[in-house]
């Protein structure tokens, strides 16, 4: 018995994009369909989507029998909008099959297709109120199972819940125990961002994906639809897949780009209605094969063990002009001029400083002369307190040297302009000598200044490596304090009391041992000075000290280990196995020559110890190379350790394989005064390199000085 359904369009509408069907009072109507007598209508109401279909596409309705046989029954109507959504009335209960044929918009090519596609599902009716039977891709490559089963004696709820695990079982797709909540028959693209939703779209779109390998420039539908329906029809018999097309689909996972079909979704739903959240197609596509999904894989595009990054999964850089500065020169990363994109700072003592202005993405403009020339800056910090960023570094009183000779630092006005120098801690400051014979010394503080309350009262206080100036050969050999004053400045300095003679090679400051005052480890080159040629330098006494702070701004100094070589200048300081306590990056130098690389792991109370696994050894000489840094460049949650363009990941226990950052240009990485800075170029949450190579490029002759600007992307595509 055949019938033509009333149109409900009024009732169609599913309050909006991103809910899920709600029932509906039933209207009442004496034409029946096969069950004879008085039925009450069935509101049937549901979407169609590949991507989701246009309106006016064909929808039909057919009765079938316990069996899966159709009756000859069936009830007419269309969508209604772009979105899929269509509405029918019919005085029917029981086993349905739902027809779709349009054209459909394609997610992959971000177009409504040029060809129209059939799509099949299998759904129950109630006796009264409203039934929602979706039609998309899954339904469609289960319908054949799902009648062979009926066929067999199920119910059409049964044998649909047995062949929607098989499937999942079958496509092997969303990672390991992965499983449908929900009848395909209610999952839809746009009724919300649910794993459900995400494992529809994942494989609508790799169906599609294999489509466009396979056909020509304008069999792309005809294409897919050889493929879902010899897909359907094999699985129809024993609920498995050929493992081509299974093999297919999971190379089509290689290929899709997430970020493109959500933004090519989003955009189909804002020009249908508001309110549509696109599934988050990375909850079930896994990129790079290896079992983790997207969303969980901290490395979504290189395979790893359990999704744990093991290098940087892409990175791209970019070149522009700069100087190859006479003695020392440091890049700083910061948004120097507020416009909310970080730019690029060089300085160094002789030849001014350069401000390259980041123009976004980790592209820059030409550079401009910026910052005093006797002045190097090593950090960027809000100094003065008032919202823009200075810079944090060291002053000479002459152009004709590249030595530096006071802690000093320099205000930014926050238009990528700098003020005059200031002093921290001024030159030639006259102190109690650390030297045996006592008296008084006069003192330069050339090294790596840090900043902090270590009284207290709110305001930052400097901690700075210094030498007496009559021990200039053999480096700072002494720690001043300078505290901050309430007009901003700083107070005459104190020199701390560490032992006599000792070679001081660099300082960090934390709270090593959990009191809640900051403290100071003091790292030595050894007592004969940190000079001389590789090889030369190692002597007992290099090694740490901590100074604990009483949270007044004094400390009481105890040794920490001497079994160390001598220790190279900058102490990264950072939680490196993850315990909540701050840990010691150490290199020094050892007794056979060759550098290393030591992490010494704070048990809490601000003592360290040696661990193994993380020990490197063979490195190149550390004064005349980049200095260590820590960051999460490869976006797992542990911290990482680079030297200049080389990033040695970190792993549970201990460090990977150390990983070359490859400039496509001939060059040679300028030497530990031109280190690589560290910071967010791209604004993507992942920190980047910045830093100055001498470029020789296919077909120069000699070469020339330039910023080499690397972004890293931890997450592949995901940013680009």
């Amino acid at each position: 018995m055949k019938s033509t359904a009333t149109l409900l369009a009024a009732l169609l509408l599913l309050a909006g994009c991103g809910h899920r069907l709600q029932e509906s009072a039933p209207t009442t109507s004496t034409t029946g369909g096969s069950t004879g007598g008085t039925q009450a209508n069935i509101l049937v109401k549901g979407s169609v989507e590949e991507g989701p279909f246009v309106l006016g596409s064909s929808i039909t309705v057919s009765e079938i029998d316990a069996t899966g046989n159709p009756t000859g029954a069936t009830f007419n109507a269309q969508t209604t909008d772009d979105l899929g959504q269509f509405s029918v009335s019919v005085a029917y209960s029981g086993p349905v099959s739902i027809e779709a044929q349009g054209y459909y918009f394609d997610e992959l090519a971000g177009d409504v297709s040029t060809s129209t596609l059939t799509l099949q599902g299998i759904g129950a009716l109630p006796t009264s109120g409203s039934a929602q039977v979706n039609v998309n891709v899954l339904t469609h490559l289960i319908s054949g199972r799902v009648t062979h089963l009926m066929a067999a004696g199920q119910t059409v709820q049964a044998a649909s819940a047995q062949a929607q695990a098989e499937l999942v079982t079958a496509l092997g797709l969303g990672g390991a125990g992965f499983t449908l909540s929900e009848p395909a028959t209610t999952t839809s693209l746009a009724a919300g961002n649910t794993p459900d939703d995400a494992y529809l779209l994942a494989v609508s779109v790799l169906f599609m994906q294999v489509a466009r390998t396979n056909a020509g420039a304008d069999q792309v539908t005809a294409t897919l639809q050889e493929g879902l329906n010899n897909a359907r029809a094999a699985f129809a018999s024993d609920g498995t897949l050929p493992s081509d097309t299974v093999n297919a689909l999971h190379q089509a996972e290689t290929v899709v780009e997430p970020d493109a079909i959500r933004a090519a979704l989003s955009t189909r739903y804002a020009a249908s209605v508001s309110g549509c959240a696109v599934p988050n197609v990375d909850e079930i596509l896994d990129s790079d094969l290896d079992g983790v999904p997207n969303a969980l894989d901290a490395c979504p595009l290189v395979a790893s063990d359990g999704g744990a990054a093991n290098g940087i999964c892409s990175y791209r850089h970019s070149t522009g002009p700069a100087t190859w500065p006479n003695g020392s020169a440091w890049f700083v990363i910061g948004d120097f001029d507020g416009d909310g994109t970080p730019d690029i700072v060089q300085s160094m003592f002789t030849g001014g400083g350069t401000f390259w202005h980041g123009l976004g993405g980790g592209t820059m403009a030409a550079p401009t002369s910026t910052v005093t020339e006797n002045f190097i800056g090593y950090a960027a910090a809000d100094v003065d307190g008032d919202g823009k960023l200075d810079l944090l570094g060291s002053g000479n009183l002459s152009l004709t040297t590249i030595l530096p000779q006071y802690a000093a630092w320099v205000p930014g006005f926050g238009d990528g302009g700098f003020g005059d120098m200031q002093a921290v801690i001024p030159t030639n400051v006259a102190l109690p000598s650390p030297d045996a014979d006592g008296g008084v010394g006069t003192f330069q503080c050339s090294g790596r200044f840090q900043l902090a309350d270590l009284d207290g009262d709110g305001r930052q206080d400097a901690v700075a490596p210094c030498t007496e100036n009559e021990d200039l050969a053999t480096q700072a050999n002494a720690v001043l304090i300078a505290m901050r004053l309430g007009d901003g400045g700083f107070d005459v300095p104190t020199r701390l009391d560490l032992p006599i003679d000792i070679a001081v090679s660099g300082v960090d400051i934390a709270d090593f041992d959990g009191d809640g005052k900051i403290d100071i480890v003091v790292g030595s080159c050894g007592n004969e000075g940190c000079g001389g040629e590789v090889g030369s330098w190692w002597t007992p006494s290099g090694g740490l000290w901590i100074a604990r702070g009483h949270g007044d701004g004094t400390f009481t100094v105890e040794a920490l280990t001497t079994a160390l070589g001598p220790i190279y200048p900058n102490l990264p300081m950072a939680d490196v196995n993850g315990d909540g306590k701050p840990d010691l990056v150490v290199g020094y130098e050892t007794t056979a020559g060759p550098s290393a690389i030591d992490v010494l792991i704070n048990d809490g109370t601000g003592h360290f110890a040696v661990d193994g696994a993380y020990h490197l050894e063979g490195i190149p000489e550390l004064s005349y190379n980049p200095v260590p840094q820590l960051y999460d460049f490869t976006g797992d949650g542990r911290l990482d350790l680079t030297l200049g363009l080389t990033v040695i990941p970190s792993q549970p226990g201990g460090w990977g394989t150390p990983q070359s950052i490859v400039i496509s240009e001939q060059s040679t990485p300028g030497g530990g005064y031109f280190a690589f800075a560290v910071g967010d170029l791209d604004g993507d949450g992942h920190p980047d390199l910045a830093g100055l190579m001498e470029v020789t490029s296919p077909g120069q002759t000699g070469s020339t000085p330039e910023l080499i600007t690397v972004v890293v992307n931890p997450a592949g595509w995901h940013s680009w």
